[in-house]
């Protein structure tokens, strides 16, 4: 594969690597970290700080190609979570535009403790139902903590309806070892059951799980076959979406390698029903995610 060099100091190197004709993948080597993002989708594929296990899980059998959703890693989901539907009530795509778009490479920025990658999504009528102008800036910052930052503008002449989901797959040593604890109690819409508004616990994370929380406070991933917290936090944004889908959805996604779903857990910060930002405003959605080793 073609490598060319974006970056080097004495702190890091960022290389751009043709992974293929459409498709460009960064990858980033800092003490602290590593890290690659895809520039299609605007899409953190990887991130692991010195000395740890990855963060994040990418399947096996992910596609990476033009008009495909990566499966793994951070998606972005926008600007709307979920199915939309048309006027007649069907249909028209899953989880918006943002995921399977060509982003742009605005910025990287090195320091003695981190690696600032910036990636812009602008344009209009993008989609046949939703046509609006807007520009997407999102800024990730790398290092022993990953910072993912949307920040989203209107620069259409009406109000539009926005949802997000910062569609994380956290890698983990099972479902099984691995429990949310801090969801425990939290009012929770459940998508397989089309139950809303329930409360209970859950001991682990084994799926089939598809759950909408109605909280926005921080999380902690607890696995204890690797001995680790994994801290999530959020800004401006109303939902917690827990994921899962358990053997039997797996088996019947092509993108997922067998048994992939016993390696991960979803937890996405989410707006998970449409909010209205007005022309001319601004929206800025923040995830920050860090790791903690726990006592054996």
């Amino acid at each position: 594969m073609e490598k060319t060099v974006v970056k080097s100091t004495e702190y890091a190197n960022v290389v751009k690597v043709k992974y293929s004709e459409h498709i460009d993948i960064l990858e980033i080597t800092h003490p602290n970290c590593t890290a690659s993002v895809s520039l299609y989708a605007g899409h953190v594929l990887a991130w692991q700080p010195a000395n740890e296990k990855p963060v994040l899980w990418l399947s096996k059998s992910a596609q990476l190609s033009p008009g495909t959703a990566i499966r793994g890693g951070i998606p972005i989901c926008w600007p709307w979570f979920g199915p939309k539907l048309s006027a007649d009530h069907e249909n028209v795509g899953n989880h918006g535009f943002a995921r399977t778009a060509q982003w742009q490479l605005q910025q990287v920025n090195i320091q003695a403790e981190s690696v600032e990658v910036v990636l812009i999504l602008s344009g209009e009528n993008m989609h046949a139902h939703w046509p609006h102008a807007f520009e997407l800036t999102q800024k990730l910052v790398f290092s022993s903590e990953l910072q993912q930052s949307i920040e989203i503008t209107n620069t259409t002449g009406n109000d539009i309806e926005l949802g997000h989901a910062l569609h994380t797959y956290f890698a983990v040593s099972s479902p099984k070892a691995t429990k949310v604890a801090s969801l425990d109690g939290i009012l929770f819409d459940d998508k397989v059951t089309g139950k809303s508004l329930q409360k209970d616990q859950l001991d682990d994370c084994v799926g089939q799980i598809d759950r909408v929380y109605y909280d926005s406070s921080e999380q902690v991933i607890h696995d204890a076959g690797w001995h680790r917290d994994i801290i999530v936090s959020t800004e401006n944004s109303s939902h917690w979406v827990l994921w899962n889908p358990g053997k039997t959805v797996a088996e019947s996604m092509a993108d997922i390698h067998e048994g992939g779903e016993n390696e991960y857990v979803c937890l996405e910060a989410a707006d998970a029903k449409p909010r209205i930002l007005s022309s001319g405003q601004k929206k800025r959605v923040v995830q920050k995610i860090r790791v903690k080793t726990t006592p054996h």
